[in-house]
């Protein structure tokens, strides 16, 4: 499926929404600032059926690495990577996250690089879900002693700071994203390991395409 999509130059929603059923979920849960993972209430109107599948590097403390789908998967890593490339030309990134009905509490990605951004693609309708930033300008509060900040859609293309405190709105639908980041230890990666991500299309800080 994901060698069709890169043949065809093109990944329809629907194919996107497919392919995440062949793909096996996370082994660990990308909330690191969190206790447990967060999940949809009743409130939410969402399918139970989260997953997250992500590819690219990986880093904990000083120590970075690719992630094992990455190696698991190179035509769908292709394929998604090639997505995001396709979005921005400028955009850097190590790693993406295909995720489908995930909520995410209010935290901040610290693991990552201070300079860089965000992404969040839609893959799929669905009402709500706004993401909410921090900006001490905002008029939005998710608790009474919590901070302010903005809601952003994202039925559209959203980038944010990973290090704005920011989290996920209650949604109705199916909720399918694509998601980049850039890890901070990047400069910890091998130099084989650059150059595999940067031949699956990952676009990675101080490093030609």
């Amino acid at each position: 499926m994901a060698f069709g999509m890169i043949s065809s130059g093109q990944a329809t929603w629907a194919q996107l929404r497919r392919l995440i059923e062949y793909l096996p979920t996370d082994a660990r849960e990308r909330w690191p600032q969190n206790d447990s993972k967060p999940q949809p209430t009743s409130a939410t109107s969402a399918p139970m059926d989260s997953k997250r599948f992500t590819v690219g590097a990986w880093n904990f403390g000083n120590m970075a690495g690719v992630v094992n789908n990455t190696l698991d998967y190179p035509w769908v890593t292709r394929a998604l990577a090639g997505i995001l490339g396709t979005w921005s030309e400028e955009l850097r990134f190590t790693s993406c996250t295909l995720s489908l009905n995930t909520q995410a509490a209010l935290h901040r990605d610290s693991r990552n690089l201070a300079s860089s951004v965000n992404l969040a693609l839609p893959c799929s309708e669905f009402q709500g879900g706004q993401l909410f930033v921090e900006d001490s300008q905002g008029c939005t509060s998710l608790t009474s002693k919590g901070p302010v900040g903005h809601l952003f859609s994202t039925n559209e293309a959203t980038v944010f700071s990973p290090k704005l405190l920011h989290a996920t709105m209650p949604w109705a639908g199916t909720r399918l994203l694509l998601l980049s980041f850039h890890i901070g230890q990047y400069a910890n990666l091998k130099p084989l390991d650059v150059q595999l991500l940067t031949n699956h299309g990952f676009c990675i800080e101080g490093s030609s395409k």
